[in-house]
């Protein structure tokens, strides 16, 4: 027997050295849960019983959320912190339980949520079932990850990059916050479709390639057609 032929994976695969945020295609997701451990999960008189294993950590986070939902006042803890030493995983933790929460599906068409559940064996998993059930009861999520330190731009404070990705993940335009606060104001005041069919007649192509394509003359666009729009503010 060969040292290689004791590891249930090829030694030889491509192992990336860090989890990246930006890497969410299908197919990397469907690598990444694959490669996933999930540690603890024991009952307490087990030997290898450990109160702050990763099932531990997400059974507390899930129920945690939860709790805060139900509160009938809303929730007082907006945010949680997740800390760790370097290489301890908490990237991982947080990518693959945020793409989960997403909703994502894989290439085998199977949701990056079951995938993730999945690779809890331990004997408590049941628990991190019931928890994850508990709170997709409650919410229909979605979930923007991204990591900030890599897509702020110069000088950009922290809720303005949040902003920027929120907005793009709901579809607005990514490239200006500026027309994306506008296109939000749009729908609002239900002038939305007019708007669409005006900078399809304008541009000579929807709206939504448009802002798909991360068009930077984006701006000078959406003031074209609203130019159009209300001829009286734009003389």
């Amino acid at each position: 027997m060969q040292i290689s032929e004791i590891f249930e994976s090829k030694v030889t695969r491509d192992i990336p050295p860090v989890v990246y945020f930006h890497e969410q295609s299908p197919q990397k997701l469907a690598d990444e849960v694959s490669e996933y451990i999930i540690t603890g999960g024991y009952p307490k008189k087990h030997a290898q019983y450990r109160p702050d294993g990763i099932h531990e950590s997400y059974v507390r986070l899930l129920n945690t959320i939860s709790t805060e939902l139900e509160k009938s006042g809303g929730p007082e803890l907006p945010n949680v912190w997740i800390s760790g030493f370097y290489g301890s995983g908490k990237s991982s933790f947080a990518k693959i339980l945020g793409m989960s929460l997403d909703g994502v599906a894989l290439p085998d068409g199977k949701s990056m949520a079951d995938a993730w559940l999945r690779r809890n064996s331990a004997p408590n998993r049941q628990e991190m079932i019931d928890a994850w059930d508990r709170l997709k009861r409650k919410v229909d999520s979605i979930a923007v990850v991204f990591d900030v330190g890599g897509a702020a731009k110069d000088n950009e404070h922290v809720h303005a990059a949040v902003l920027r990705h929120v907005q793009k993940r709901l579809g607005y335009c990514a490239t200006s916050s500026d027309v994306a606060d506008f296109e939000l104001k749009l729908e609002r005041e239900g002038k939305w479709d007019q708007f669409l069919q005006l900078a399809k007649a304008t541009l000579k192509e929807p709206w939504q390639k448009k802002i798909a394509d991360n068009d930077v003359f984006a701006d000078e666009d959406f003031s074209l057609v609203m130019s159009k729009m209300f001829p009286d503010h734009f003389p």
